[in-house]
């Protein structure tokens, strides 16, 4: 590989990164697509395998620096964490056996779905309510923001076993459906949301890279695997800090737009070869 082609995959990590980290969803949605399109001779096995080596690094990067802020809810975050871990290893697997024209039309009405969340997501870091039900959290971050909310662990455990199934096989990461899950069926404070999320990425990317590897999927592919962690390492600082820094509305916004097009994009490309 050369160096031309080496700073375009880390520039193309370090935005995708940049951006998971902010909304706590890894970068895998903006990575997957864009290798897709400039690489067609890359199977979704690859894809997603070379995507994860990115999210899991994002992920490091992003929780060191969510951690410093003291916004990562690590009770609620180790037991969703565990209850991943099975479905990331199934979806890892299971993308094996998927065909290319499915696979896009399916990670297609995803990114439109990602799309619609980040337009509809909240303007502010509002405080969710506390639940009548479910175990109590008190958190105060760095900044003194004090959080006050209760989570129900069983009904989320079993929704993130199927977020880690998911997130395995589109090579995501899972923070993009753990988010707006975690905010808007389990009432988890977005900023506290987000931060945990980046954390449980360290587990679920991981365990998948690992299936991964065992599968062989990365094979010959370590050299653009390393061009994207290098931007991700960055991008996960970067977004972490963004997010206490500065409104992201319109340029969330705008990303959405983008996305709803590459979604779409996705969608028909892969509709037209079935």
């Amino acid at each position: 590989m050369d160096w031309i082609r080496f700073l375009e995959l880390a520039g193309l990590g370090l935005i995708a990164s940049t951006w998971g980290a902010l909304i706590g969803a890894g970068g895998g949605f903006i990575i997957v697509p864009f290798l897709l399109f400039f690489d067609r001779s890359l199977s979704p096995a690859v894809v997603t395998a070379v995507s994860l080596i990115a999210v899991f690094s994002n992920g490091v990067s992003g929780a060191i620096a969510y951690a410093r802020l003291r916004r990562i809810d690590y009770r609620t975050g180790l037991v969703f964490l565990v209850a991943t871990l099975p479905g990331g290893v199934v979806g890892a697997r299971l993308v094996n056996h998927i065909d290319r024209g499915p696979f896009q039309v399916v990670f297609g009405i995803l990114l439109v779905i990602v799309s619609l969340y980040i337009f509809a997501r909240p303007r502010r870091p509002a405080q969710a309510r506390v639940a009548s039900s479910g175990s109590p959290r008190h958190l105060v971050d760095s900044r003194g923001t004090v959080y006050e909310y209760a989570v129900r662990l069983g009904p989320g455990a079993g929704i993130t076993f199927i977020i880690g199934f998911l997130a395995s096989m589109l090579g995501v990461g899972g923070g993009i459906f753990g988010v707006p899950v975690f905010v808007y069926l389990l009432g988890i404070p977005i900023l506290v949301a987000t931060a945990t999320s980046q954390f449980m990425l360290i587990g679920t990317s991981g365990v998948a890279n690992i299936t991964n590897i065992l599968e062989g999927d990365i094979h010959g592919l370590w050299a653009t695997a390393l061009a994207l962690t290098v931007g991700a390492v960055i991008g996960g600082q970067i977004g972490a800090r963004i997010s206490q820094r500065i409104s992201t509305v319109w340029v969330a916004r705008a990303l959405a737009a983008g996305l709803l097009l590459v979604g779409l994009r996705l969608a028909y490309g892969g509709i037209s070869t079935l």
